[in-house]
């Protein structure tokens, strides 16, 4: 499974896309996935140039990179 993680984040950063990690609590909620998670994370931290963040960080930087009057209209 973290090798598994690994090559999706490093495939998905290659491009330079955003990576987003869905867990199910049915599959994640047990001791050796948090143990992959935490090696996970620990991997994505050794990458300095990619920005860990939430989903309302992210929504909050869009909008200020890309105000209303500077977006193609739809």
């Amino acid at each position: 499974m973290l090798e598994l993680y690994k090559e999706e984040l490093d495939g998905i950063h290659a491009y330079g896309g955003i990576f987003t990690l869905t867990m199910h609590p049915q599959a994640s909620g047990r001791p050796s996935r948090v143990l992959v998670l935490k090696s996970f994370i620990e991997y994505v931290k050794s990458h300095k140039d990619i920005w860990v963040t939430s989903p309302a960080a992210l929504v909050a930087y869009w909008r200020k990179t890309h105000p209303p009057e500077k977006r193609p209209l739809q």
